[in-house]
Parts: C-alpha cells; structure tokens; sequence
C-alpha cells in the first residue's frame, strides 16, 4: 500500500453496562486521530447512546468512521476466559472399568 493510500485509524472503546431494571446495553466511545483528546459517543439516528448488542453498536461506528474517511480499530478491554478450577478438573477423571473375572464366564 502506498503512502496516499494510507488511512487515519478511529479508535473505538465498548462498554458493557446494566440499567437500573437489569437489561444490558452497550455504549462506545471513538477517538479521532485529529482530536485525540476529545472522544465522542457513539450515537443512533434517534440521539440515544444505548445499544441492545455490540454488533449493532460496531456497525454504527463503522459508519461514522467511513463518513470521515477513516478505519475502524477496536480498542475494548479483552476479558480473558477464566482458568478451570481444579476441583471440577478432579471430578472428569475416568473411573476404572470394572470386568468381570475371567472364571466366570463359561
């Protein structure tokens, strides 16, 4: 890719949030490479910031980022899986087959 064909990057951030009735929304912040100190809300047409999924969320500000001619990078904390506990590890360990002694079968 040539140097004019390079384009600006739009730094996204989700966060995850519940409302006061339990339901789970998301909301994400961009970060322009223009103005880094000023980030903006990612909004619907309707001026709400709350999202019902991420994807919807993510399709938002990918429009916003190609209006402004610019990419769209993900900057989200990662969660990272939680380990398995050794008990439950303990727990799968195969039992030992059992057969029935050879004088017995006949």
């Amino acid at each position: 890719m040539s140097e004019s064909m390079k384009r600006e990057w739009a730094k996204l951030r989700v966060a995850s949030r519940k409302d006061k009735d339990g339901s789970e929304y998301f909301e994400g912040t961009l970060t322009f490479p223009v103005i880094p100190l000023c980030p903006a809300k990612v909004q619907k047409s309707d001026g709400t910031t709350k999202f019902s999924t991420r994807s919807a969320l993510m399709q938002a500000a990918k429009n916003a980022a190609n209006k402004l001619s610019l990419e769209l990078v993900d900057e989200s904390p990662v969660k990272q899986a939680a380990k398995k506990s050794p008990v439950k590890q303990a727990a799968k360990k195969k039992t030992p087959k059992v057969t029935s002694p050879t004088w017995l079968k006949s």
